[in-house]
């Protein structure tokens, strides 16, 4: 049965990535959704590089459905790009650089053992990398990658919720409500008593905005670290994955880390723009959480969506919008009744 009725009013906490696909998939389907935001310099949507990419490189594999991710960011990303008349979605591929043969044997036994990352883990001999690239054992290929300019998305999808009068510049009140209320909070969800015991924690990513001139704006390379290109000669450099963090404050030592294994292997100028660091919402399992309260099915989480949130919104954000109007049952992987053993009560079982 499906939860959303015909005039039925929607409030989304959050305008991150995931706040502002969902309202403007519920504005597609005819809604009137109210977003509520007070903005936040370390939001982990504001801070990414946006960058995706299918494999994971430390194990060499692309988790469950990489196809139905990339196919729904492909049609999700340039129809709003449309709406929005603006431009963000870069498909880019990612020159992964080796730093050790067993790294090149180890795509060569995906291919010869047939596994679905082999159909993203192209071309072990790679060449086409910049001169100034300093890895002799060469690169291997990603195709399907790219980035997300989330600040140009974020702040065009504000301007669009401020001319349309759906957008509340403050924290979210709880006094009662009849409407859908779905929390896409990131990493302060956990300070709500309503979802403090969700299974999150923070994972805190620092990331550099750097000056290159001179160097490579048709792809990302990736060696541990990431180059990504911005516009003209600014790229992102990054990130670190930094569990039990204790604030959201750029270390200048963890900049200078990260300038060094850039300068190992890359022979070209590098200044420092920016550096912003913020909280990734991480789940135990690494997958987002999407589904009704236990005990108050008019509140909604759509969260913990880590450092793949350009990658798994989208289609994440489908299965809800296929939920909340027709019913549908939300794909166990991502649902919140994987969770609910977490869940402080004895009344409720995980489904």
């Amino acid at each position: 049965m499906k939860v959303l009725s015909e005039n039925q009013d929607i409030h989304i906490i959050g305008q991150g990535l995931v706040g502002s696909l969902l309202a403007w998939r519920l504005m597609e389907e005819g809604y009137s959704p109210l977003v509520f935001d007070k903005g936040h310099a370390t939001a982990s949507s504001m801070v990414a590089a946006g960058m995706w990419n299918p494999v994971n490189f430390k194990r060499l594999n692309v988790g469950q459905h990489p196809e139905q991710y990339l196919a729904a960011m492909h049609s999700t990303y340039p129809r709003l790009e449309h709406w929005l008349g603006t431009s963000f979605f870069k498909p880019l591929p990612i020159a992964r650089l080796f730093d050790s043969q067993e790294e090149i044997n180890q795509w060569d036994i995906q291919s010869a053992l047939g596994k679905l990352s082999a159909r993203y883990l192209t071309q072990t001999d790679y060449a086409a990398t910049h001169p100034s690239v300093r890895r002799p054992l060469g690169a291997g290929l990603v195709a399907e990658g790219g980035r997300v300019d989330l600040p140009t998305l974020l702040e065009a999808m504000r301007r669009k919720l401020e001319e349309r009068g759906a957008l509340v510049s403050s924290h979210y009140s709880s006094n009662e409500t009849d409407a859908l209320v779905i929390h896409c909070t990131g990493m302060s969800i956990v300070q709500d008593p309503l979802w403090h015991w969700l299974p999150m924690a923070p994972n805190k990513g620092q990331v550099l905005t750097v000056r290159i001139n001179d160097f490579d704006p048709t792809q990302i390379y990736h060696f541990g670290r990431f180059v990504v290109p911005l516009h003209h000669d600014t790229y992102k450099l990054g990130s670190t994955y930094e569990l039990r963090p204790t604030d959201t404050t750029p270390d200048p030592n963890v900049a200078q880390e990260m300038l060094n294994d850039y300068s190992a292997t890359i022979d070209r100028p590098c200044e420092v723009v920016e550096h912003r660091a913020g909280y990734r919402p991480t789940t135990y399992d690494r997958m987002p959480i999407v589904g009704p309260h236990p005990q108050n099915p008019k509140h909604y989480v759509c969260n913990g969506f880590g450092s793949r949130g350009v990658y798994y919104a989208p289609l994440c954000i489908e299965h809800l919008v296929d939920h909340l109007l027709h019913g549908t049952a939300l794909p166990k992987d991502i649902s919140i009744a994987r969770t609910l053993k977490f869940f402080p009560s004895s009344s409720v079982t995980e489904a």
